[in-house]
């Protein structure tokens, strides 16, 4: 299920008639139950697979794999997608990434922040 709420998203306009697309991060966090603290990061980045699926219906459009900085950059057609975690392969915690619905307009590159929320407080 992909839910366009769930993410930030916004547009660069590349020069060139560039490629288009989508970049982006994928976070997961609370990294400790307790007290938030304020003299370090709450969560981090995840190394992850993504599937990112033409919508319509559910067509594979690529799979894509995260950095350990938990950055991603694909170049895609222009149209509608829905961007989920690997369905094998769930975060650290076995949860599973909420879905994300995308636009990509041509000649840009749509951004991302996904957030994976790891039940710890």
């Amino acid at each position: 299920m992909c839910l366009a709420a769930s993410v930030f998203l916004s547009a660069q306009t590349n020069q060139n008639s560039a490629p288009s697309g989508i970049e982006g991060t994928v976070l997961i966090g609370p990294l400790r139950g307790g007290p938030v603290p304020t003299d370090r990061p709450s969560e981090g980045p995840l190394e992850t697979v993504l599937v990112i699926k033409r919508l319509p219906g559910s067509e594979v459009a690529v799979r894509v794999r995260t950095d350990e900085k938990g950055y991603f950059h694909v170049e895609l057609a222009p149209g509608r997608y829905c961007v989920i975690n690997e369905p094998d392969k769930p975060d650290p915690t076995g949860r599973r990434m909420q879905g994300a619905e995308v636009i990509v307009r041509p000649h840009r590159f749509s951004v991302l922040r996904l957030r994976i929320d790891t039940g710890l407080r």
